[in-house]
């Protein structure tokens, strides 16, 4: 399919697509783009690939995979003309967006190989991601290549569903934004 949200003059959308808290996404050999902050945006998805796309005009990144997902396979795509970057494994999410058990990192246990990021700010950001592979893509154009760095995590407005998910074992918060590093409890030796 074609999803296009520029108008000829603006972009109208926030995103262009948006999925958020489903489970065996597949997007095949589509052209989304024309949004003003990311063309095709993944929340708590579970399961699924992205392949054999064009992903492209932002005005944040293109491609941002977020919120507790999990098990993705982005390969042989084409993704360039984001302001801020080309594509986001983990960014700051709501806590509440966040689905059990994937209550700890922003991203985990995806894939990113053999795609051509151009164009973009930064060609790839990895945010509070746990088992990532970024491997054999293409990068040029960009401003910045590769950005590695903790995510970030607040409650977005549902104070009762962060304190659920806190109380889970979830890593995060029930107030604002802000970067989250789990400690690491200290043994004590008797």
């Amino acid at each position: 399919c074609t999803l296009n949200g520029y108008d000829g003059r603006v972009r109208q959308p926030q995103e262009t697509l948006k999925a958020n808290q489903v489970r065996d996404l597949s997007i095949e050999n589509c052209d989304i783009s024309g949004a003003d902050w990311y063309a095709l945006d993944f929340v708590a998805v579970q399961g699924g690939h992205i392949t054999g796309s064009r992903i492209h005009d932002a005005g944040e990144f293109p491609l941002l995979i977020k919120g507790g997902s999990a098990d993705i396979r982005v390969e042989r795509n084409e993704i360039y003309n984001g302001n801020t970057g080309g594509l986001s494994a983990g960014s700051g999410t709501g806590f509440d967006y966040f689905v059990s058990p994937w209550l700890h990192y922003d991203i985990y246990d995806t894939r990113i190989v053999n795609n051509l990021i151009y164009n973009n700010g930064i060609a790839v950001s990895v945010n509070g991601g746990y088992n990532i592979l970024v491997a054999h893509n293409t990068l040029w154009q960009n401003t910045n290549l590769l950005e590695v760095m903790h995510g970030r995590r607040g409650c977005e407005g549902d104070g009762t569903t962060c304190d659920l998910n806190r109380k889970a074992g979830g890593w995060g918060t029930t107030g604002g934004e802000e970067e989250y590093r789990h400690e690491r409890p200290k043994r004590i030796l008797v």
